[in-house]
Parts: structure tokens; sequence; C-alpha cells
């Protein structure tokens, strides 16, 4: 059954018993927890120059963003939410900038700058052919999909215009950086491979209980999607596996990084490196100016 582009609810053309069932199956025992996948393996020694260009000139990425940060500071120390800069049409305030500091917690405006600059190399990368496909999903989709603050209450009508010239068909990997929701304030990621039919949750913090519920919610986000736009026959449920690499994957020392984590994690994947090497707290602080250093300069620093 196809769905109308033109529907405004959508449950009215989707057939019900069989979105339903993505629950009933994807609950059950097809979440698999596997120690051995190329998530983790992928890269060998390719990882060199991607760990190279971002944390060895740590010592200059550190200055430029403390003495940036200090700028702005003496400028705007009467109100730290006011815009200091725009990344691809994000705002970026002060207090959002700050939150790259050590030990301090990640915005969605932070993360969705940096996730647009990502596309902006992908989208270069793969018209000169030199790489595979990728899509990086705004932090407000899912936030959307399970209506703002009601995160158990899954609409697909509220997202159906959401990159609506988007064929998400034509990407080999999409990527949906996840907050999940105020009581927890913690930032995942889900990873889908959709030529492979396979998708990953990926969580610096092992929230496995959580993760069902969110890779169930993306899979159902897909389903609709390919009723929207394709049909369900193409989305071929049946064959689809989820992976839960909250268990195994590199973990946080602390309460702050996991927006972070989600950040270098879209980086490694989108660049075919393992994530497997982030695995200690130093580098992460690195990172984080890093990716202050790649907001001012509106481009992804190689």
């Amino acid at each position: 059954m196809s769905l109308s582009v033109s529907s405004l609810d959508v449950f009215d053309t989707i057939d019900m018993q069989e979105y339903c069932s993505i629950n009933e199956i994807f609950l059950g025992n097809l979440f698999v927890k596997t120690h051995s996948n190329s998530i983790l393996q992928q890269g060998g020694n390719d990882n060199l120059p991607f760990i190279e260009r971002t944390l060895l000139k740590n010592d200059a990425y550190a200055l430029i963003y403390k003495e940036e940060l200090r700028r702005l500071l003496s400028i705007h120390c009467d109100n730290i939410n006011t815009t200091v800069f725009n990344v691809s049409d994000v705002t970026i305030s002060l207090h959002a900038f700050g939150g790259l500091r050590t030990r301090q917690w990640t915005t969605d405006s932070v993360i969705d700058s940096f996730s647009s600059l990502l596309q902006q190399k992908l989208n270069l990368s793969a018209s000169s052919q030199k790489s595979n496909q990728a899509f990086i999903f705004n932090t407000f989709l899912y936030v959307s999909l399970m209506s703002n603050n009601n995160r158990s209450c899954f609409d697909y009508s509220r997202v159906m215009r959401y990159n609506k010239d988007v064929d998400l068909t034509k990407n080999e990997l999409l990527l949906f950086p996840i907050h999940m929701g105020e009581q927890l304030q913690h930032w995942t990621l889900v990873a889908v491979y959709l030529q492979k039919k396979e998708l990953y949750y990926i969580d610096s913090l092992d929230l496995h209980s959580y993760g069902k519920n969110v890779s169930v919610n993306i899979l159902k986000f897909l389903y609709g999607w390919y009723q929207q736009h394709k049909t369900v026959k193409e989305f071929d449920l049946a064959s689809w596996k989820m992976f839960d690499r909250a268990i195994i994957s590199p973990k946080q020392f602390n309460t702050d990084d996991c927006g972070i984590y989600v950040m270098m994690y879209m980086d490694c994947l989108c660049n075919g490196v393992s994530i497997g090497w982030i695995d200690h707290e130093n580098l992460l602080n690195n990172y984080r100016n890093y990716i202050a250093c790649c907001l001012l300069s509106e481009e992804i620093i190689d």
C-alpha cells in the first residue's frame, strides 16, 4: 500500500497491522549483541591520517579556541545566549560555543552545525566519486518524530515533510544523532547501512535498555519513508537486522562527553574509520578543540 505524499495523517493510509509488527519483530531476539563487527574494525592503518588531522594539532586548536572564546566573552559577557556566529544556517550562541570546553555539555546547535559541515564534505567527495554517499539527519528529526517532549509517542506525520527532496535510497549510510529527552539528557547515535539493511545503536553510556526502543523507532521512520516515497516491498522488513553497539562501543569516562562522542562517531563512520580507537578521555578533550576550530572555519579541517 502506498502512502499519499499529500496526506497529513499517515495513519489513514498505512497498513497498521504490518506497521506495528515492527515493534513485535525487533523488540525480540533480532536485536543482536555481537562483539565482532566491521563498525569497530574497519579502517586499519587508514585510521592514521584521521587521527593525525584531528589530534596532533591540538595545541594550535586549543589556543585558537581559547582566544576566540575569550574575545567573544569580552564582547558578550552580559548575554551568553546571544548569537555569535552561524554555520550552514545554524545559529551558534556564546553558551553553545562555550559548551565545547572540557566537562561542559554539548548543545543540539553544535551537533547540527558540525553535522552540516560533515555533510558538505561528504557531498563534495561523492560528487568527485571519492567516497560512498551518506546522509546525516538533523537532531530535531527524532524530537519531532516522538512528538517533542513525549518520547513514547511515535508520530510519523510530524516528519513527513522533513528532507522531502532527499532520496534516502541513494545513500549507503544514514546517521541519526539522537537526544534521549530531558529526563536522561543524553546523546546517542543510530547508524543505518541502507543497502545492507543493517541498523546499529551506538551509545557511549551503555544504555542498552533504551537502545531497543530508539532503534525500533528509527526503523519505523524508515518504513514510513518507504511508504511515502517508494514501496513497502522495497523496504523488505523481514531482511533487516539491528545491532546493539552500546555494550562494546568506546565509553565516556564522565557525564559530559556524550555529544562529543556522537560527533566523533559520525566523523569516523563518514570517513570509513574504526570507532574502536576512541578509548581515552584526553582524546575527547582534544576533539572538543578540533570541533571548535571546524565551526570557526566553517569546514572540516584536514
